[in-house]
C-alpha cells in the first residue's frame, strides 16, 4: 500500500510539472499575441507621419541594424541558421515527430539484444537443469501383483467347434490405501558464467499403506494363479539422475531387497524404480500393509506430486518466498512469510477427486516374453513365460490417466530481469516523446530554437538509457543497475541542454522532470499487477495536457 501510495506521490508530481510547462507556453503564446497586437498598432500610427518623419525613423533603424555588438550579431546569425533548418513552429514540431518515430530504429536494436541475450539466459538453465537435475514428478508408489487369466475362443474347423484357451499373464496395480508426502525443500543458486539459475535439494519421505486382496474373485473371472511371490513395488520419478540418495523400503516393518532401476511398468509410471515384495497369501490376503520410503532428489523449477492414494497427503515446506501453486488442485492451507523467506503447504485430497480408478488391471506383452508353445491337447496356446517381466508394450491400461493428475509447487521467480528490460523499451517511444515536449516548450519560453542535432543526441542518450540498464543488471541488482541507468540519462541530457539554452534552470527543470519520468518508469515496472492501469493513466494524463497547449493553436490575432 505504501508502495502504491508512492506512485500516485511520483504521479501527481510530474503531473504538476506537465501543468507548469504548459502555463509556460500559455503565458508566451499569450505575450506573443498580445506583442503583435501592439506591433500593429504602431505600424498603424507610423502610417499617419509625415514622408520626413518617416525616413528619418528607417534612417535610424537602419544605422541600428549596421551596429549591432558583437554578442548580438553572432546570436542573430545562430538563429538565423536555426530556422533555415526549422523554419516555422508547425515544420518545428514536424520534425521533431518523424525525429521521435526514428528512434524506433535503434530502439528495435536494443529489443533484439534484450531477445538475445534472455535466449542465452534460457540456454544457461536449459545446461544447469540437465546437469543438475529437471522439474521433478514423483509418480506412484503402486504394489504390481501378476496372475494368470484363461481366455477361451471357440473356431469352427472340419465343421467341429474347437474351443481355443489362451493363457495370459496379467498384473493387478494397486494404489495405495493412504499415502503421505512430506518434502523439505531446499533451494541454492547454480551459475553458467553470468547466468544463475535456482535449484533445490529435497529430502522426501512417503509413508503409507495398500490394502492386499483377498481373494482371486477381485482380480476378475478365470484367474487361473496369482503370483503372490512375485509382486514388486515401484515409484516414477521424472529425472532419474537427480537421485541423490534413497533408502531401503521398509515393508510392514522389515527392510525389503534394495531397489532396482526401473518401474517394470514404464507405461504408468514412466522411468524410476523397484524392488520386490514377495506376499504370502496366507498372512497378507485381506490385509493392510505399511510401507516407508526415504529419498533426497535435487531438481530445478518445481516438484510435482501424483495423488495415488485413497486418502493422500501432501506437506511441503520450503525457504523460499515466492511459490507458485500449480497443478490439479491448489492447496488445502499454506502460509508464506515473506520477512522469514519461506513458505509452507499442505494438501488433502480424496480418490474421488480424480478420474482413474484405485486398483486396475494391466495386460502386457514383449517379444521376450511371448514363447507359444502347443500344448497336448488341441487348441490350448500358452502366450505366458513364468520369470519374464513386463517392458515395452501395453495391451489394456486402465491407469493411462494417473500421470496427468499432478499437485505440486514451482519456485517462481517474480519478473526476470529480461522481462523488466523488455517491457522497459516498450515505454521508450513514450518518454522520448514526453522529453521532447519539454524541450519544445522549453524552446517557446526562451525563444531559443534547437538544433535537430541537439534533438537526436537528446534521443539517442535516452536510448542508450536500455542499453546501461541491460549491461548492469546482468551483473548488479536492477535497482542498482536502474538507478545507475537514470542518473547517467538525467545527468548527460540535463548539462547538455543547460549548455544548449545557457540557463542552469531549463537544465534543472529538465533534470527533474526526466527523474520523474523514471521513476515512474520503474513504478511500472515493479507493480505488474497495475502497470497497464498505471501506464493508461500516464498516456491519458500526457494527452489532456496536450490538449490543454494547444487549444488556442488555431486562434488568430484580433486587429483593430
Amino acid at each position: 500500500m505504501i508502495f502504491e501510495m508512492l506512485v500516485l506521490a511520483v504521479l501527481a508530481v510530474f503531473l504538476l510539472l506537465l501543468c507548469l510547462a504548459g502555463y509556460g507556453v500559455y503565458a508566451f503564446i499569450r505575450h506573443r499575441q498580445r506583442k503583435n497586437a501592439s506591433e500593429n498598432t504602431e505600424n498603424a500610427e507610423n502610417e499617419g507621419l509625415p514622408p520626413e518623419a518617416e525616413a528619418a525613423a528607417e534612417a535610424n533603424s537602419e544605422a541600428d541594424a549596421v551596429r549591432p555588438s558583437p554578442p548580438a550579431l553572432s546570436s542573430r546569425i545562430a538563429e538565423k541558421a536555426t530556422f533555415k533548418v526549422f523554419g516555422s513552429i508547425p515544420l518545428h514540431c514536424l520534425i521533431v515527430v518523424l525525429l521521435t518515430l526514428g528512434l524506433l530504429v535503434p530502439l528495435e536494436f536494443v529489443t533484439d539484444l534484450v531477445r538475445e541475450r534472455s535466449s542465452m539466459h534460457r540456454s544457461a538453465i536449459r545446461d544447469i537443469s540437465a546437469h543438475w537435475g529437471e522439474t521433478q514428478h514423483l509418480r506412484g508408489p503402486v504394489l504390481v501383483v501378476p496372475y494368470v487369466r484363461k481366455y477361451v475362443s471357440y473356431v469352427e474347423h472340419n465343421k467341429k467347434i474347437i474351443a481355443n484357451e489362451t493363457f495370459e499373464r496379467e498384473y493387478r496395480v494397486l494404489l495405495p490405501a493412504s499415502v503421505d508426502f512430506t518434502a523439505d525443500i531446499t533451494p541454492q543458486t547454480r551459475a553458467r558464467g553470468i547466468y544463475e539459475y535456482i535449484v533445490y535439494t529435497s529430502p522426501i519421505t512417503v509413508t503409507g499403506t495398500f490394502q492386499i486382496p483377498k481373494n482371486a474373485a477381485e482380480f476378475g473371472e478365470n484367474v487361473q494363479r496369482i503370483e503372490w511371490n512375485k509382486a514388486w513395488f515401484a515409484a516414477g520419478v521424472a529425472d532419474l539422475k537427480a537421485i541423490a540418495s534413497i533408502e531401503t523400503l521398509v515393508w510392514n516393518g522389515k527392510s525389503s531387497a534394495p531397489f532396482q532401476p526401473g518401474t517394470e511398468i514404464a507405461s504408468i509410471l514412466g522411468s524410476g524404480f523397484h524392488t520386490q515384495i514377495p506376499l504370502d497369501p496366507a498372512k497378507d490376503a485381506g490385509e493392510k500393509r505399511s510401507f516407508s520410503l526415504s529419498a533426497v532428489v535435487k531438481g530445478s523449477g518445481g516438484i510435482y506430486f501424483t495423488p495415488v492414494g485413497e486418502n493422500t497427503r501432501i506437506k511441503l515446506t520450503a525457504a523460499w518466498a515466492h511459490p507458485k501453486f500449480s497443478g490439479a488442485i491448489l492447496p488445502k492451507e499454506y502460509t508464506i512469510d515473506d520477512k522469514a523467506g519461506q513458505f509452507s503447504a499442505v494438501w488433502d485430497i480424496p480418490h474421488l477427486s480424480r478420474t482413474y480408478p484405485q486398483a486396475a488391471n494391466v495386460s502386457m506383452q514383449t517379444i521376450d516374453e511371448v514363447a507359444e508353445a502347443r500344448s497336448p491337447r488341441e487348441g490350448v496356446v500358452y502366450t505366458e513365460t513364468p520369470n519374464a517381466r513386463p517392458r515395452v508394450h501395453v495391451l489394456r491400461n486402465e491407469l493411462s490417466e494417473l500421470t496427468d493428475f499432478t499437485v505440486g509447487v514451482e519456485l517462481f521467480e517474480p519478473v526476470s530481469l529480461y522481462t523488466q528490460a523488455a517491457r522497459a523499451v516498450k515505454y521508450a517511444i513514450l518518454f522520448i516523446g514526453l522529453t521532447f515536449i519539454a524541450l519544445l516548450s522549453f524552446e517557446l519560453g526562451t525563444r531559443k530554437r534547437l538544433h535537430f542535432l541537439q534533438y537526436c543526441l537528446v534521443g539517442v542518450a535516452m536510448v542508450l538509457f536500455y542499453l546501461v540498464l541491460l549491461s548492469l543488471a546482468e551483473h548488479t541488482a536492477f535497482f542498482n543497475a536502474f538507478l545507475a541507468a537514470s542518473a547517467v540519462s538525467v545527468v548527460m541530457n540535463s548539462l547538455y541542454m543547460t549548455a544548449a539554452f545557457r540557463s542552469p534552470a531549463q537544465g534543472g527543470i529538465l533534470a527533474v522532470l526526466l527523474a520523474a519520468l523514471y521513476a515512474i518508469l520503474y513504478a511500472i515496472l515493479q507493480i505488474e499487477e497495475y502497470a497497464l492501469l498505471v501506464g493508461t493513466a500516464l498516456v491519458v494524463a500526457v494527452v489532456a495536457v496536450l490538449m490543454f497547449l494547444t487549444r488556442n493553436l488555431s486562434n488568430g490575432v484580433k486587429t483593430t
